[in-house]
């Protein structure tokens, strides 16, 4: 079957572990090449769980191949800077 995990397949695991999962990895990465680029290639649905629980926002589709990238600052967190290949408009800081 399926393999997709909104509800909940990949493996057994709900879309929140394998988004906690994929997000624990990036972030371990984060800190062992701390100020350094590193480049994740994942499946599609795992990168936007993944990202969607980093920046707090709902990301509703990732397409294939395209850059998706996203910066990690210790005290700051994550800021996503691409996604699906196009420039976020940041929101404005009030």
């Amino acid at each position: 079957g399926g393999g997709g995990m909104p509800g909940g397949d990949a493996g057994g695991q709900t879309g929140e572990e394998a988004a906690a999962r994929g997000l624990g990895a990036v972030e371990a990465l984060a800190q062992e090449f701390s100020g350094r680029r590193v480049l994740v290639v994942a499946h599609c649905t795992l990168l936007r769980v993944s990202l969607n629980l980093a920046i707090g926002r709902t990301l509703h589709r990732i397409d294939n191949a395209v850059l998706n990238l996203a910066h990690h600052h210790v005290t700051e967190g994550w800021h996503l800077e691409y996604f699906n290949g196009k420039r976020m408009v940041a929101a404005a800081q009030g």
